[in-house]
């Protein structure tokens, strides 16, 4: 089933027309609300953008780890109803995709990582922040030509996660993704301030700098 989608929304710190777009796609046991406090952190860096949390329909952890997931069919759902989303706010704004980035937390990484991968446009940037992941529901050797990729490993336990970072950043690269991998373990949202100031960077790099107002 196809979902439909609203959120939490921070305007551009410049108080103008927003240039670009950031979409933080939070896991689960988070809400839009709460991920949406991140504007703070990289809106001094990204000051034109303008930020975009929809609230994802993530089942209860059963668990209680992360990457639990939920079915093939909700997983389908969300994908095809979080392009729709996409497609709406950049047509809102008249911008195009190369303006547009998606940071995916947790579950929420794996689910960047499939959009980032099947646009008909590459995106300006996509990263995916957690203990590893793939992307779902399609492997990348079906996918479109994506935008550069950051892999944000905040893994910090004596066991390696199901899916390492490492894995994936081999996968997307042997497709020809100019991806990078970043460990930056923390306690906000996962991240040091490494990986925040990191990410902001990165974000300006791509979707900024790459796209001049």
């Amino acid at each position: 089933m196809e979902h439909s989608f609203s959120g939490s929304t921070r305007p551009p710190l410049s108080c103008g027309k927003a240039k670009y777009l950031v979409v933080l796609l939070h896991g689960a046991g988070s809400s839009a609300d709460e991920i949406i406090d991140l504007s703070l952190e990289w809106a001094p860096t990204l000051n034109k953008a303008e930020f975009l949390a929809p609230e994802l329909p993530w089942p209860p952890r059963t668990d209680g780890l992360e990457g639990s997931g939920p079915s093939p069919v909700r997983e389908a759902g969300m994908v095809e109803g979080l392009r729709r989303y996409l497609e709406a706010a950049l047509a809102a704004k008249r911008l195009k995709h190369a303006q547009l980035a998606l940071v995916g937390f947790a579950e929420g990484a794996g689910l960047a990582l499939a959009l980032g991968t099947g646009q008909a446009d590459p995106l300006g940037a996509v990263v995916a922040v957690g203990p590893g992941a793939r992307p779902w529901p399609e492997p990348v050797g079906a996918a479109r030509p994506p935008g550069p990729t950051l892999l944000v490993s905040t893994h910090t336990g004596p066991e390696a996660p199901a899916t390492d970072w490492r894995e994936t950043l081999k996968e997307l690269q042997s497709a020809g993704i100019a991806a990078e991998y970043l460990e930056a373990p923390g306690d906000y949202f996962g991240l040091d301030d490494q990986g925040l100031a990191r990410i902001a960077d990165y974000l300006h790099a791509h979707i900024a700098q790459s796209n001049p107002a």
